[in-house]
């Protein structure tokens, strides 16, 4: 799940290695020793470049991944609030009509009592 904003988020494939060429040079088939000498070799850099490519690309995968758990989590505690606010806007207004119904009806009842005597 990718995380794009906090109400938006879709559904991603990430390819993990897409540079062949790197995978092919790191497996030797890559271009044979250069004239230069350069310390570390080139394996060990682009070794240590993929590892660290790999690393940010699983984390930011899984970071976003959290996101969106998370994004989703609070809409749904937003929802159920409003729910939750409906509901207790609803009692409130039964009680408030059952309260006055029974302060009516023992008016009414004290009224006609009353006019009886």
């Amino acid at each position: 799940m990718k995380f794009e904003t906090f109400t938006r988020r879709y559904l991603d494939i990430v390819k993990l290695l897409p540079c062949n060429e790197i995978v092919d040079f790191i497996k030797g088939k890559g271009s044979k020793e250069p004239d230069t000498l350069i310390e570390p070799s080139p394996y060990f850099i682009i070794e240590y470049l993929v590892k660290m490519w790999l690393e940010d690309n699983l984390y930011n995968i899984f970071w976003s991944s959290k996101l969106s758990e998370w994004s989703v989590r609070v809409i749904h505690l937003e929802h159920s609030t409003d729910e939750l606010k409906e509901i207790n806007r609803n009692l409130k207004f039964r009680y408030f009509k059952a309260v006055h119904a029974l302060n009516d009806k023992v008016i009414r009842e004290i009224f006609a009592a009353r006019t009886k005597l």
